[in-house]
């Protein structure tokens, strides 16, 4: 995962642990070194967003307002919202808008297995009971299903851009991640919330799965 992981200030103390995964980090030259983490850009975004001093150049962050709507709240209880999950980038290196980087570091020999003992090691080291992956490219990458742990998925419609897929992760070790699970762990699988997302979609779904 990306360095600096966001951690609302009431995450942990859920009854349902909760991680918004999002795919890639991005950030221009321009950046100073402490705005490359990606609680910072969380961080900015609920700043800009809730003083309305956002600018042009601030579209990005609907990135963010997307997810929150897409749970059928309220973007003016965004923060509410934040404080209560965790949001991490999968991939763990810089990546550009609308090009084509994070499928080349996808693709990278080995880059699966060590971006996936990452994400278990921080799933289980946060006791995270639910992943809502906001990204098919980043879905699709996750570990192989076992049904030795009673690994399953619920696979939703192809044709459906905005499809809701769900595996569950049982306990125990896999064979291509080292990090062992200590408990369930079930992802949800979305479209990414960039050009084209329809919060609308998700929104009857989503709201009957959690409680934040």
């Amino acid at each position: 995962m990306h360095d600096g992981v966001f951690e609302g200030e009431k995450a942990k103390d859920q009854l349902v642990k909760i991680l918004i995964l999002g795919e890639s980090h991005y950030w221009g030259e321009d950046k100073k070194e402490e705005d490359k983490l990606t609680s910072k850009v969380v961080e900015t975004y609920l700043k800009k967003y809730n003083s309305r001093i956002r600018s042009e150049k601030d579209r990005s962050y609907r990135f963010f307002d997307n997810i929150v709507q897409a749970f059928g709240i309220d973007p003016e209880n965004r923060t509410d919202f934040w404080n209560r999950v965790w949001f991490g980038n999968y991939i763990d290196e810089p990546c550009g808008v609308r090009d084509s980087q994070a499928t080349k570091v996808l693709k990278r020999s080995g880059k699966r297995d060590a971006l996936n003992k990452q994400l278990f090691e921080f799933i289980e080291e946060n006791k995270i009971d639910i992943v809502f992956c906001f990204s098919r490219k980043v879905y699709d990458k996750l570990p192989p299903l076992e049904e030795s742990l009673g690994d399953n998925e619920i696979k939703g419609d192809k044709s459906d851009s905005h499809r809701l897929d769900k595996c569950v992760y049982g306990a125990g070790g896999r064979a291509t991640v080292s990090v062992p699970l200590s408990k369930s762990v079930t992802v949800y699988g979305l479209k990414h919330p960039s050009q084209g997302f329809s919060y609308r979609k998700y929104q009857c779904s989503l709201k009957k799965l959690i409680q934040l």
